[in-house]
């Protein structure tokens, strides 16, 4: 059902093979948001095929976070603890997404406890990996910005000129929404 290993590594083809036959196949338009900060949510989302950027919109303008592709996972904060979504999500281009929410997920339990144990410690690795690579990037500004009191500013200029490198690029490209 999926084009590459989704959890290669952590659950064996047979486990993953059953998550992917539990979840439900959303067809997704160009543009089209998938999630949004801030709103409920207790779906997660396996990307099938397209592209979709994950974005903050939080500073006024959408800072790309990250690109997903084929065999990528978001949502899974949310389909982990409930909470309020973290970022949005929006598709770059036509796609499909893999979906699984509350209800597919205890009937994957229901019918094979293993998979559905597997894909947990899949997510919490998943989760863990992310949570350490904010760990160093908190503690590498940490150390930088000890005694270099204008380093925020400099840090804050960089990520500013990124964004705008980032989403220049994809305008090149033709994969951002047109300025209105």
């Amino acid at each position: 059902m999926s084009p590459t290993r989704v959890f290669a590594g952590v659950m064996h083809e047979d486990q993953e093979s059953r998550l992917l036959e539990s979840c439900t196949r959303l067809e997704v338009r160009e543009r089209e948001r998938i999630i949004t900060r801030g709103e409920p949510g207790n779906d997660m989302f396996i990307v099938h095929s397209g592209s979709f950027k994950v974005i903050d919109e939080s500073a006024g303008e959408d800072f790309v976070l990250t690109i997903l592709k084929p065999g990528d996972v978001f949502g899974e904060m949310s389909f982990i603890d409930g909470m309020p979504r973290s970022a949005t999500v929006v598709s770059m281009e036509s796609g499909a997404l893999l979906r699984l929410g509350p209800e597919e997920f205890e009937r994957l339990r229901g019918s094979d406890e293993s998979a559905a144990t597997a894909l947990l410690f899949a997510l919490a690795r998943l989760v863990v990996r992310r949570l350490r690579k904010t760990d160093e990037a908190l503690l590498f500004m940490a150390n930088e910005e000890e005694g270099r009191p204008d380093e925020e500013k400099e840090l804050q200029s960089l990520i500013r000129e990124m964004s705008r490198a980032v989403h220049e690029e994809l305008s090149k490209e033709g994969l951002t929404e047109e300025e209105s």
